[in-house]
């Protein structure tokens, strides 16, 4: 029996930089964190009880594929009251996070052929999925003594056939 060979798409998923950054200075004393988005103060008591709650109310079981249909309903009042529109629960899914909701985002429009506008800087993971799903990445560099401002028409001109998505991103 032949060794398990991992998927060659892999090799599209460096390890990043401030990953790097983050595991090394997990060996170290006296860092200060300004990594991945933890917390530097104790998660408020009202979340600490409604999670609480839902234990007591055994309420830990899977939603849905697309979410709990309650908050998807809240969310579309809430939005759709937001923005002056009529929005539907099916206009949401629910993600665990920012990371998954990019992965669910990109492997559902990307694919070999087509290409991806990824404004620079972006987050480390996003040109790496975009090259897992087989599309190219087309960057555009935004720059810091324009104030990391977009020059949309450079992004209209960037746009072209296989195209099939833009990702736009604070601070690009």
């Amino acid at each position: 029996m032949s060794p398990l060979r991992w998927n060659p798409a892999l090799d599209a998923l460096p390890l990043s930089g401030i990953r790097k950054m983050f595991n090394l200075a997990s060996t170290m004393k006296d860092v200060i964190h300004l990594s991945i988005g933890q917390p530097d103060f104790p998660t408020p008591a009202s979340i600490v009880e409604a999670h609480i709650a839902a234990l007591r109310e055994d309420k830990t079981h899977y939603t849905m594929d697309a979410g709990l249909p309650e908050l998807l309903a809240a969310l579309a009042d809430y939005y759709g009251a937001r923005y002056g529109r009529r929005l539907a629960p099916e206009n949401f899914v629910e993600t665990t996070g920012g990371s998954e909701a990019m992965y669910l985002a990109i492997t559902a429009v990307a694919a070999p052929g087509r290409e991806v506008i990824v404004i620079e800087p972006s987050f480390v993971l996003f040109q790496p999925l975009v090259r897992m799903t087989g599309a190219r990445v087309k960057r555009i560099v935004t720059r810091a003594e324009r104030g990391y401002q977009v020059d949309p028409e450079e992004v209209i001109a960037s746009i072209g056939p296989a195209t099939c998505a833009i990702i736009l991103n604070s601070p690009g």
